[in-house]
């Protein structure tokens, strides 16, 4: 029996040519997935991050679009790090995001 991760949220994942930055403080990074509630950022080294910490941050899209980010981490992987976010991005933004890699990168889309 096959069972599907349930998850409250359309997740978008991008190609590795198509990333959004994630920028916090000087540092720079790049988004593996978001969805309207969490970010999935690709971290290259350890940079003692621990699981709650609050982060504030700015999320740059690749058509030039940016937003602040505030949030707190609930789950870290080997290069990543996955943030909850306190406010959610717009679902507008998800979608027309979602519109871009459909239309740049065809079956790129989860």
């Amino acid at each position: 029996m096959l069972i599907e991760k349930q998850r409250m949220h359309f997740r978008l994942n991008y190609p590795e040519a198509y990333r959004p930055t994630f920028i916090l403080d000087q540092d720079t990074f790049e988004v593996e997935n978001i969805s309207q509630y969490g970010v999935k950022v690709i971290i290259s080294t350890d940079l003692g991050f621990m699981l709650q910490d609050s982060i504030f941050a700015i999320i740059a899209f690749p058509e030039g679009r940016e937003f602040d980010l505030d949030g707190h981490i609930v789950r870290i992987e080997d290069n990543c790090i996955c943030l909850h976010l306190d406010s959610p991005l717009p679902s507008s933004v998800i979608k027309s995001e979602a519109l871009n890699v459909m239309y740049k990168y065809p079956g790129q889309l989860n």
